[in-house]
Parts: structure tokens; sequence; C-alpha cells
């Protein structure tokens, strides 16, 4: 090819995301939670508060690689992950090394002028024996 496609000048600040396997990962949210049980007192106010059932979300949206989907763009859902690329250490007192991941909410894109996209959930149970 005799002229470059793509120059590139600087360095392109990192923000810790990785791609994934058979996605190229342009967007990453990560939310915590735990469901909330309340008790109120006689005057209707909240008096004690029980944060149960922890769990952590992790929603991909990103370019398949290739022709075509595999890897995380083509799994089942439901299908337990072994491993995440973007969760390797503690995040908010969740370890990666406990409970199961799930594979959700797949969603494919295809379009004549973008590349094929992605975008899936995966929550993590850390209650799940492993």
């Amino acid at each position: 090819m005799p002229v470059q496609a793509i120059i590139e000048h600087g360095a392109r600040p990192a923000y810790d995301l990785a791609d994934e396997s058979g996605v190229l990962v342009n967007k990453l949210s990560i939310k915590p939670t735990r469901e909330y049980v309340e008790r109120k007192n006689s005057q209707r106010m909240v008096a004690y508060v029980r944060a149960e059932n922890p769990r952590i979300t992790f929603e991909f949206s990103g370019v398949i690689v290739g022709d075509t989907a595999t890897g995380f763009a083509d799994q089942h859902p439901g299908t337990a992950i072994t491993a995440l690329a973007n969760f390797q250490n503690s995040i908010h007192g969740f370890s990666p090394t406990e409970g199961k991941i799930i594979y959700k909410d797949p969603t494919r894109e295809l379009s004549d002028t973008d590349e094929p996209q992605v975008s899936f959930t995966a929550e993590m149970f850390p209650g799940i024996a492993a």
C-alpha cells in the first residue's frame, strides 16, 4: 500500500480499558449494587436499612473483531464467563476470583456503512460458588 491508512501523533491517553475476546471495547460501564431492605418507624421514616445481595454489572459496547463474531461477541446468554479482561483486579470490594460472572443481554448491530457492533452485559454474583 503506497499510502498509510492511519497516521497518529502524540501519546493516546490510557484509561485502563481492555479489549475482550472478539470485541474491540469502545465503552464500559461498571455498576456495583445491592438490594436494600428498609424498616420504618411510627412516623413512617426509615429507621433501619439492610443492604444485601451484592453484585456488580459490566456493560460493554464495541466493534466485532474480524468478519465473524467469536469470543464474547458470540456467547450464549446465561453462559458463565471464566474471566473478563476488564475485571482483573478488585473493584469496589468485588474480587474477580470469587463467584460467577454471567453473560447477559447481547445485542448485535449490523450496517452497510459501519463496522459490526456488539453490546452485552456481564453480571458478577459473588455468592455463587465457583
